[in-house]
């Protein structure tokens, strides 16, 4: 059964799946930052599509982890098809109108970013740089602000 999540929304779908990743992310880091073919089809089993769209964008390198100035703050820019997106560690938002479509659908989600940021990083497969500040992609206009 192929279902999307968001552990903000509370589900006992939305705990499993995001246990469920998170569990996957720490295997990753434990096996050298690769991921097996065991735990991709467990995680095809759960977000279906949406995995090989993110690992898509993973090998685009479409991923970047921005540390802001010498804080311990992070951000990640994702320069998706159709614009670029500002999403946080580990939280379960994104501008992205999947994201935007499951909410007004109430029905949880994590896009196809927000699971691609999550393997990116635990795969250490994200370029890196340093901001001296925040920098905020609005995606309504695709302007910086």
């Amino acid at each position: 059964m192929e279902f999307s999540c968001s552990p903000d929304v509370g589900s006992l779908e939305v705990r499993i799946a995001s246990s469920l990743l998170e569990t996957v992310c720490e295997r990753i880091e434990e096996n050298n930052y690769e991921i097996t073919d065991e735990d991709i089809a467990v995680l095809y089993d759960v977000f279906g599509t949406d995995l090989e769209k993110s690992f898509e964008l993973i090998e685009k390198k479409s991923f970047e982890l921005v540390t802001v100035g010498n804080t311990a703050r992070t951000y990640i820019v994702v320069n998706g098809s159709s614009g670029i997106y500002t999403l946080y560690p580990y939280v379960n938002f994104c501008q992205c109108c999947a994201y935007k479509m499951s909410i007004t659908k109430k029905k949880p989600f994590i896009c196809k970013h927000i699971l691609g940021s999550r393997l990116a990083i635990a795969m250490k497969k994200c370029k890196s740089r340093t901001s001296p500040n925040f920098v905020y992609h609005n995606m309504s206009d695709n302007n910086v602000l």
